[in-house]
Formats: structure tokens, sequence, C-alpha cells
């Protein structure tokens, strides 16, 4: 409630505002869920049931493939290397084998259907059209809608697969120089004449006019506002969430950032603009997020 009243200039100074990276602040919301997941059991089940024979596996492999992003199963070894992909080795027996020449890991039957089992409930494959009913729970079901990518998506080999489910992933094009927060906004705008050069100094500008809103949520940076202000307009120097702030308001934008920790990913949203875009944040640094959805 005192960061609402800050906001519109009701608080007067009588309450301090959450600060940025205070670790209880109200804008983080955990997406990870610690209730036991027993849907990998229940189409463990379901596939045992209903592919026994290698004629049979080698449709439910054909069918799943259809449902990834890539069209294919993912190695169990390295399940986040696009190079590391199962293949049918051999005629006789089911047996997958990874490409990769360096992996070569290979699973036979029940050991295929376990790995399929767990790429379902963390939704790297669809069971819809085999004939599955049941809920597969998803131990980060409480995800963001993300919104649709604006910008160019690059190829499958150039993402990073993010845990989550649905299934997310990161480009890998942000330079870590210290303006990647501006890079990766700018980036997800895709707007013309907008570059991480000019959104830092458009930020800038605009928390330099107002600067009785974001003083106190740098009062603990070292030159309080007039020096959190000279760094926010030197390039190569970090941005932070008072001045991606200040962001979200010159281009009218909500940030949904999917936050990496020690403990697990948890989301930060940023703004109440018009438009909506996703960034992924680890260690400071700012990637572009994409949905597995449209790489399909």
């Amino acid at each position: 409630m005192i960061d609402v009243l800050a906001a519109v200039g009701w608080n007067a100074g009588l309450r301090a505002p959450t600060k940025s990276m205070s670790e209880d602040a109200w804008w983080k919301e955990n997406i990870q869920n610690s209730e036991e997941d027993t849907s990998e059991d229940t189409i463990l089940t379901f596939f045992r049931e209903h592919y026994k024979t290698s004629l049979e596996l080698r449709a439910l492999l054909k069918d799943l493939r259809k449902t990834t992003v890539g069209k294919y199963i993912p190695c169990q070894v390295n399940p986040n290397d696009s190079r590391h992909r199962y293949h049918l080795h051999g005629q006789g027996d089911f047996r997958l084998r990874c490409h990769e020449k360096t992996c070569q890991h290979h699973l036979r039957g029940q050991e295929a259907l376990k790995w399929f089992a767990a790429l379902a409930v963390d939704g790297r494959v669809n069971l819809d059209g085999i004939g599955f009913s049941g809920h597969i729970s998803s131990p980060q079901s409480n995800i963001h809608t993300l919104s649709k990518t604006l910008f160019r998506i690059p190829p499958l080999n150039q993402l990073i697969m993010v845990k989550s489910n649905p299934p997310l992933y990161k480009t890998r094009w942000i330079v870590g120089d210290g303006d990647c927060m501006f890079s990766a906004l700018s980036t997800a705008l895709n707007q013309r004449g907008v570059t991480s050069k000019v959104a830092r100094m458009r930020a800038v500008k605009y928390a330099r006019e107002r600067r009785e809103f974001f003083e106190p949520f740098v009062a603990d940076y070292e030159g309080g506002f007039v020096g959190w202000l000279k760094d926010m307009g030197k390039q190569g120097v970090y941005g932070n969430h008072p001045i991606l702030q200040a962001l979200c308001q010159v281009y009218d934008v909500t940030v949904d950032v999917l936050k990496e920790t020690d403990t697990g990913m948890e989301w930060m949203t940023v703004g109440e603009g018009s438009q909506r875009v996703k960034l992924f944040l680890s260690h400071e640094h700012y990637e572009n997020l994409i949905s597995g959805a449209e790489l399909l």
C-alpha cells in the first residue's frame, strides 16, 4: 500500500517505500510449487497400457515428435542442447540413441516411456493427439500468460531452454556490457529508432524530471538520487529496478521479467503500460524471452 501511495504522491514521507532489490518486494511472484506432482506416474501407466510392442512404440515416437519444438525428442542427458536429440537405432527392438556423436546416450522401451512421461509433465510434448484425457499438473502452473514476441525469432540452435512450464526459451544475443537491460528492452519493443543508447537517455531524462517520485526508491544508492541518475546516464552501467520503471513509463510498456535465482525462477512485473513484453534476468544480465508455442 505504501508503494501505491508513493506512486500517486500521498505518502508524504511517512513510510518507506519498498526498495528495488528487496527479497520481500511485493512485485515478486515465486513460480515454484512445492506440492507433490503425481502426473508422471499417471502418464507412464497410460503409456504402458497402450504402447507395448516395438511397432506401437515407434508410432508413439512419431506422434510425440510432431508436438515438440523443433520436431525432435531431446536427449535425457542434455535436454536443453538442440544438438542432442534421439533417433531410432536399429530395426529390431525399440531403441533410441542420441544423434550427437560425443554423447550417443541410448534408451530402450520402458526407459523411453519414462522419459516421454517426464517431457509431458514439463510441457515439452503434448498428449492431446494420442487420447490421453488426464490432467497434467505442472510444478510451475501459475506461470504468466506471455505476450507475443515482436522481434524476429532466431533459429532454435541459437536459443537456450529455460526450465519452465509451459516451455520458454532465452536468447543469447545480448552483449553483457552493462547496457543489457536497455538492449534487451529495445530489441523486445522492435521500434524504429529505439536503441539501447536512446532508451537509456530517455529513461534518465524521464526520471530527472520526476525526482519527487524516484528519489525515495534510490535513497540507499551511493550519492542518492543525483549519484544514481549520474550512473544511470553512463553507457556500460547496469540498470536497476527504478530505471526499468522509468523505461516502462517512457515507452508505455509492461515488462514481465523471469528472474533466475539461487532457489529457482520467479516473475517480476514492472510497469502498467498498454504494450507487454517479456525479458529474462540472471545475475544482472538481461536477455529476450520467447515462449515455446511461438517456435512450433
